[in-house]
């Protein structure tokens, strides 16, 4: 009695062992590290292993444009400057008038509003060289001189040089002296340099200095500030004299319409340039608009919030337009093709001209028929409900600040959408966080974006985002396959024991302890790592995303769990062996070897079957691509048959026969073509 009861206990806590799905967390475990090691790979380093799963079931992309859907390799293509003079390609721009001598300009001179169209270049040249942070310095790969800094500010620089400038003269010169510099702000979408100067284009030193401000931006912006426009009235004559031309609804709008949009429509970033000159006594009187104790140093004073709102008040003169061109990335069209193919909604969010900005989404197949083109400033003005309701239309949002992002992503996520967003900013922190996953940029990021994200994107490539979204799929569904498998293995082991000892009472089971203990290695250890280790297939994207509420379980999954379970009780019960007795030596140890027998190789071919959790019927696909997965099944099959072949004692087996063993063998392998049969069970 004592010994049945022992034998009895110990089955329970062994049925309580395999029953229970504790290889569950190991395989969620092993396929989220499995998928940020390989992730690395294809230029994704994972910094928070939830977010691969997450990634799975994004439903929007909030994509950055530049560097992430355009190359990041600005060039001034196409400049305007005196209104008339219009220089496009890289060879007109190399055959413009050469400047290599008097840097500076006699200040009382252009105050009298005239100067020529070589004085009007120089200054042009003046505020590129001096408003800007880049600058060239030895590759130590290559050996070659580059431009460090600012895309943006390079490729400006790019185009000083190129037409005859040396932005260093500038820099380097004791007549000039920085002030002060107001940095590129996302907010204001411009940047500001304040110097003083102490020569005239004579090469006389003044007898007090001009102080001068350059700006560049957002060319409808800095527009805006302008209050006069550098006019040269006859372009042919590019030396002849320039008008300072007072800014009116009319020319305003000529500037607008007839070469920012132009600009924009050809894809190109626009970029305004303009100065202004003050006299001594109007920047005494500028410092004194914002003393408020006689203490307060000129640095400091310059450093208050309204020294520059000051400084850009009045007599801003526009010098030109430059149109800068970041050719799409290679690929970037076809990754949205997918997106778009998978369920996953692609939306630019940029701080370029809304021109511009619809002009490239329309190249990457981001803008479409029906769908809305908005400015930030705009976006920021409609209510909570308005933005519910177009959030799902909106595909650009242009001009926009990080703070209409971080709008954008909370009101995606209040409508139920899943949201991965990219930024590269200090500003882009909050974005990031808020959003389901957060890409930042590997190459161009801030180090404060880069905390803030999920996912780093090494290479700074839109496309790696449709890669990271396929591993994603890959790890929810690695899951699942491993689920399926082992609720199939759970569902009849547990009615396997149940049937056998009500047939049975003085059994202690179908299966001894150690079998069982075997079967849960099989169905936790090493399925886990042959399921969790399949390589993504493109095929993935060819579904819509799985909802983040959606049932974990699916209908087609269903099938294969309750079908399988039933066919493997009925083939392990032990009664189809019983027309064996007369050539069996000794029945029952044969009967329950043969049992466990098939038991373990029902196991082994239908976890080929769990490869695939819908109604796919090529189970195979794919299965040679991951080494893990054959290795782990010829292991099984292997050492199952060395434990029934030799391992008696200890697993409580009998030698088969050849036939018997093809005969467990055999049943198993059905196992390959009911699940066809189940499959094609309607859902």
């Amino acid at each position: 009695v004592f010994a049945q009861i022992t034998n009895i206990v110990i089955a329970a806590i062994t049925i309580i062992v395999v029953a229970v799905p504790e290889g569950l967390p190991l395989a969620v475990t092993l396929t989220l590290a499995f998928a940020a090691t390989r992730m690395i790979k294809d230029n994704c380093l994972v910094r928070l292993i939830a977010s691969c799963e997450i990634m799975g079931s994004a439903t929007v992309i909030c994509s950055d444009k530049t560097g992430t859907l355009t190359e990041n390799k600005m060039t001034v293509v196409e400049a305007v400057y005196g209104r008339n003079v219009h220089v496009a390609g890289d060879t007109e721009i190399r055959k413009s008038p050469k400047i290599l001598s008097n840097l500076y300009i006699n200040n009382p001179v252009m105050q009298q509003g005239v100067l020529t169209g070589t004085e009007l270049l120089k200054i042009l040249l003046e505020n590129i060289s001096i408003n800007s942070t880049a600058f060239e310095n030895v590759d130590e790969e290559t050996h070659q001189i580059v431009f460090i800094g600012s895309k943006t500010e390079t490729a400006l620089l790019n185009f000083c040089q190129k037409m005859g400038g040396d932005y260093m003269a500038y820099r380097e010169s004791k007549y000039i002296k920085q002030i002060q510099m107001y940095p590129f702000s996302s907010e204001r979408k411009s940047m500001t340099t304040l110097i003083e100067i102490n020569l005239n284009a004579e090469g006389i030193e003044y007898s007090e200095p001009i102080y001068r401000v350059h700006i560049k931006g957002a060319s409808e912006i800095v527009l805006g500030y302008c209050s006069h426009a550098m006019i040269l009235p006859h372009p042919k004559d590019r030396q002849g004299e320039v008008i300072n031309q007072e800014i009116d609804e009319k020319l305003l709008n000529d500037f607008n319409e007839n070469i920012i949009k132009k600009f924009a429509e050809n894809s190109l970033r626009t970029i305004c340039l303009a100065y202004r000159d003050l006299t001594k006594s109007e920047y005494t009187e500028l410092l004194n608009r914002l003393k408020v104790d006689k203490e307060i140093d000129e640095e400091t004073l310059l450093s208050h919030p309204n020294a520059l709102k000051y400084l850009l008040e009045k007599n801003l003169v526009c010098l030109a337009i430059v149109g800068i061109e970041d050719p799409v990335r290679e690929g970037v069209p076809e990754a949205i093709k997918i997106c778009q193919r998978a369920g996953v909604s692609v939306k630019m969010v940029t701080g370029d001209n809304i021109d511009t900005a619809r002009s490239i989404a329309k190249k990457c197949g981001i803008y479409t028929k029906g769908g809305i083109v908005m400015e930030g400033s705009d976006f920021r003005k409609l209510s909570s409900d308005e933005m519910d309701n177009i959030v799902s239309k909106l595909q650009v949002l242009a001009r926009s600040s990080p703070m209409d992002k971080q709008l954008l992503v909370q009101h995606l996520k209040d409508i139920g959408e899943t949201v991965a967003v990219t930024g590269d900013g200090t500003n882009d922190g909050p974005a990031l966080k808020r959003a389901d996953v957060g890409f930042s940029m590997g190459i161009s990021g801030t180090e404060v974006a880069k905390e803030a994200s999920s996912i780093v994107l090494m290479d700074d490539n839109f496309a790696s985002i449709v890669k990271a979204m396929l591993w994603g799929r890959s790890v929810n569904d690695s899951v699942k396959k491993f689920i399926q498998f082992q609720l199939t293995v759970n569902v009849s082991a547990v009615l396997l024991a149940f049937i056998s000892s009500v047939i049975d009472g003085n059994e202690s089971g179908a299966l001894t302890a150690i079998q069982l203990l075997w079967v849960n290695l099989i169905m936790d250890t090493l399925a886990a790592l042959a399921l969790a280790t399949e390589s993504p297939s493109i095929d993935l994207l060819d579904r819509p995303p799985t909802l983040r509420n959606a049932p974990l379980i699916s209908i087609p999954m269903w099938k294969m769990i309750i079908g399988m379970a039933i066919l493997q009780v009925i083939g392990r019960i032990g009664k189809p062996y019983r027309k064996f007795e007369d050539i069996i030596d000794d029945q029952k140890k044969t009967i329950k070897t043969m049992v466990f027998n098939t038991f373990v190789y029902m196991q082994v071919f239908n976890e080929i079957n769990c490869r695939v959790i819908t109604n796919e019927l090529n189970v195979f696909r794919g299965i040679h691509k991951n080494p893990y997965f054959y290795c782990i099944f010829f292991f099984v099959a292997i050492a199952q048959f060395f434990i029934v072949q030799y391992g008696g004692t200890i697993f409580q087996t009998i030698k088969l026969s050849w036939w018997q063993f093809l005969i467990c063998v055999g049943i198993g392998v059905f196992s390959l073509p009911f699940a066809i049969f189940l499959r094609l069970i309607p859902d």
